[in-house]
């Protein structure tokens, strides 16, 4: 124990993976709620993408998947991985931002 916590670090890890497991879907209807979906509806989005991201294609099985929305009009445009939903939302979904990216990457 490091003397801040009432576990050592290892039984924390356990305790932490552990719950990890038991509350993976206990969160899941956040999400529906926070598109206005019902469980079967917000699932329906996973199911036509193949349990894939709609840009680089990784599956569930390799990287979490979430559902992309335009944060101006809320609208749901698809299931992306957590990178490429990350790197859009650093770029503010600037196109001319990304292809300006596109171009750096051809010109090296």
């Amino acid at each position: 124990m490091d003397g801040m916590n009432s576990q050592c670090n290892h039984c924390r890890n356990i305790a932490r993976k552990k719950w990890g497991k038991d509350t993976k879907y206990k969160a899941q209807p956040r999400k529906w709620a926070k598109f206005k979906l019902g469980e079967e509806e917000y699932e329906q989005y996973f199911i036509d993408a193949g349990y894939k991201c709609s840009c680089c294609g990784v599956s569930k099985d390799d990287r979490r998947l979430c559902l992309d929305h335009c944060h101006s009009t809320g609208k749901i445009r698809g299931v992306l991985c957590t990178n490429c939903n990350t790197a859009l939302g650093l770029v503010h979904e600037n196109t001319s931002t990304l292809g300006n990216l596109i171009k750096y990457l051809g010109d090296k």
